[in-house]
């Protein structure tokens, strides 16, 4: 089945086959130049993830079929309109500060694991593009980010990112080749600031709650509004901006020990999943890195099978050819 999707974070249209079979393997496959389809696995039929892979896709297909996207976008970009807001959260009675620190925590327990597709975009002075990232995390604590650009005639890595305790591994590509470090979090600033919202964050950027149980909260009450401030993991603190009515996170300011300005993320609309209520579109700015980064989530599973491999780096040796740039001119 052809597929048109306009997405709405930049003015790109995107043209999918909704066959083209994705599993999530952790880059364990080969990549695929292939202009041939892809035969779908009994895992991937079991999974149902049919759109993204982490490190195996079939470029070619899109390449075939690329002048019809920018004949479908001509035709339809005129026709585009504002994307409306999505605020599922039901209107809560919560009058002193342990209900509402009560309905925040309820709502932010987390599954056994989330798997999201994203498609994001990243401004910076120096940089800017638009590309899909493909997040996993566990219950326990660890967390990968994967992100890629296809473009016509070629697929394009742009980062691997593990997350795992107070350590970190990651793949950045760039013109000249791929470029691995790894190290605490407290280094990760170094190797590109724009990560360190989500790496002190973690799984609270898809699902916005209590940082922990060792996290000291508590309910702040001003004129300009209701709001939660928390202190968690390596000192980091995070202050919740609340809708008073429904206690929806409408977004968040965080802090790392030691550093100036906060980020600033605004969550402007929500989905909800067996019950749970996760943002599904979003702005970071980051003042000190000079990063603006928005983002809508296009798929989502909870509580799925997750393996080890799930949070392996792609091997460089195996990774997507790294020209022509991603960074547009």
């Amino acid at each position: 089945m052809l597929a048109i999707r306009i997405s709405p974070v930049k003015p790109l249209a995107v043209l999918e086959l909704d066959a083209l079979p994705f599993l999530l393997r952790g880059g364990s496959l080969p990549r695929s130049s292939s202009a041939q389809s892809c035969p779908l696995t009994a895992f991937e039929e079991e999974r149902l993830l049919s759109r993204r892979l982490l490190s195996a896709r079939c470029p070619g297909l899109r390449a075939v079929l690329v002048l019809w996207a920018v004949v479908a976008w001509g035709s339809v970009v005129g026709c585009r309109g504002v994307e409306r807001r999505q605020w599922p959260f039901p209107k809560v009675e919560a009058h002193d500060d342990a209900s509402v620190l009560a309905v925040f925590t309820r709502r932010g327990q987390l599954p056994r694991a989330l798997y999201a597709e994203l498609q994001m975009s990243f401004d910076s002075k120096a940089e800017a593009g638009v590309f899909d990232v493909v997040v996993v995390h566990e219950s326990s604590g660890r967390l990968r980010m994967k992100a890629f650009r296809d473009g016509a005639f070629y697929s394009r890595d742009i980062f691997d990112l593990v997350l795992a305790g107070d350590r970190f591994e990651m793949i950045l590509w760039k013109d000249e080749g791929p470029h691995k470090s790894t190290g605490s979090l407290d280094e990760l600033s170094a190797v590109h600031p724009g990560f360190v919202t989500f790496a002190l964050l973690r799984e609270r950027f898809f699902l916005p709650g209590s940082l922990g149980e060792l996290a000291e909260e508590r309910v702040v009450r001003t004129k300009d509004g209701l709001s939660i401030e928390s202190s968690g993991r390596s000192g980091v603190r995070v202050t919740w901006r609340l809708d008073p009515v429904t206690l929806g996170v409408q977004g968040a300011d965080v802090r790392a020990a030691g550093t100036g300005r906060p980020s600033r993320i605004e969550f402007l609309s929500y989905r909800e999943v067996e019950g749970r209520f996760l943002p599904e579109r979003f702005e970071l700015h980051d003042p000190d890195a000079g990063v603006l980064i928005e983002g809508r989530l296009k798929e989502l599973e909870l509580d799925f099978e997750i393996r080890d491999e799930d949070f392996e780096l792609t091997p460089v040796e195996s990774a997507g050819r790294v020209s022509p740039s991603w960074w547009p001119a």
